[in-house]
């Protein structure tokens, strides 16, 4: 009878055993299938973190924009001077040669001041907004023989849909205010003046700041809905809308017509405002 309860007793031992050794079995293949994981979260983590420049830029790609410039002249020795006007953006800027900037140049979200000059002389200036994947090309226009320097603030960059622009423009000549909607696939719409205002109501003086809405109430209203805008503002020294209406056919994207092209005899100067509305 001992011998039996002595080989039931080393049975029962044999199985505890063994049941340790697979519980110890499971735990290995349990820790070995989490290292397992924890390494692949690593690897993943690692590379998104190696990576992670590129692939915001694929995920969100960053803005670019480039200058479209057909004056030889300005093609030749033009400069480009980019500011960042952003709030908390210190200044910061870029200089470039106009040659270069005929390429691509890759930009950060935010709001800028374009200027381009040569000889020191300054010849187009354009403040723009961009934001992630926008590509934005600047059209300057042949104007070596615009005399009058235009300076456009914009108090209202990003207006409510429907809401009228607060703007204040300087000129450095006399003239007469132009300002026309310039859409990118269609002709330039004249918007401001009126046609019931008289030619006194949109003179403007050198050095003296035109209001829009201006001092009789007349305004430019944004779009109803959320969009983005392009105004071209133009001063010439007479009060011949046909001539305004060349120099705006200048800037557009769509086919000029014969009609439209040639020297413009007489002074005038241009400035373009890009904003967004409701965005």
């Amino acid at each position: 009878m001992n011998d039996v309860k002595g080989d039931s007793v080393t049975e029962q031992d044999k199985h505890a055993l063994e049941k340790a050794e697979l519980e110890e079995q499971i735990r290995t293949l349990k820790q070995q299938r989490l290292l397992a994981i924890l390494s692949t979260i690593g690897a993943v983590l690692a590379f998104f973190i190696l990576n992670h420049g590129k692939i915001m830029n694929i995920v969100k790609p960053p803005p670019k924009i480039r200058l479209e410039v057909k004056d030889p002249y300005l093609r030749k020795i033009g400069k480009l001077h980019i500011e960042n006007t952003g709030a908390g953006s210190s200044g910061s800027a870029i200089d470039t040669s106009v040659k270069a900037a005929l390429d691509w140049i890759p930009m950060k979200e935010g709001a800028y001041r374009l200027v381009l000059s040569a000889n020191n002389e300054v010849f187009f200036k354009q403040e723009i907004i961009l934001k992630a994947g926008d590509r934005q090309i600047i059209l300057v226009p042949q104007q070596r023989d615009r005399t009058i320097h235009v300076t456009v603030k914009n108090k209202t960059p990003k207006p409510p849909p429907g809401s009228p622009l607060q703007l204040e423009i300087e000129s450095s000549g006399n003239g007469y205010l132009w300002i026309y909607d310039l859409p990118k696939e269609s002709k330039p719409a004249l918007i401001y003046p009126p046609e019931t205002v008289s030619v006194t109501s949109h003179a403007i003086i050198a050095g003296k700041a035109f209001p829009i809405p201006d001092r009789e109430n007349n305004a430019i209203f944004v779009a109803n809905e959320p969009t983005e805008e392009r105004l071209l503002v133009v001063v010439t020294s007479s009060d011949s809308r046909i001539t305004a209406d060349k120099i705006a056919a200048r800037m557009s994207d769509a086919t000029i017509s014969k009609a439209s092209s040639g020297k413009i005899e007489e002074n005038w100067g241009i400035s373009l405002i890009n904003y967004r509305v409701g965005l």
